[in-house]
């Protein structure tokens, strides 16, 4: 499971327009929840789009409360290696609202996606 998941093989299981991190709202954050069956378990699947780029892909089972793994998209529009659980993610803020977020890429940089921008740090 380590491996980027080929969703191909997952089935739309829900969408959200507006996605959140640990429960808190993310403008401009888009999230899809994809299911299969396997073995059976559920292996799950979420991809998360800003500014019309899926920038984020986090799975594992539903029948566990973390991620086993996760992946963040690299600068050239590749994937980063796949990480071992969840990604590391700060929101960022303008005093008390949040205006975005920053996902750690697995290779010691940050994705920065703040204003319909998706920018690295």
């Amino acid at each position: 499971m380590s491996e980027m998941p080929d969703i191909g093989l997952y089935r739309l299981h829900r969408r959200a327009a507006v996605a959140d991190f640990e429960g808190t709202t993310v403008p401009g954050l888009r999230a899809e929840y994809l299911h299969r069956e396997d073995g059976g378990r559920v292996a799950s699947v979420g991809r998360y789009e800003y500014a019309d780029t899926e920038i984020l892909r986090a799975w594992g089972w539903t029948d566990e409360s973390h991620c086993a793994y996760s992946a963040v998209r690299a600068a050239d529009g590749s994937w980063c290696p796949p990480v071992a659980g969840c990604p590391a993610v700060e929101l960022t803020r303008a005093g008390e609202d949040v205006t975005g977020l920053r996902v750690a890429d697995g290779t010691g940089g940050w994705l920065v996606c703040e204003a319909g921008r998706i920018t690295r740090r």
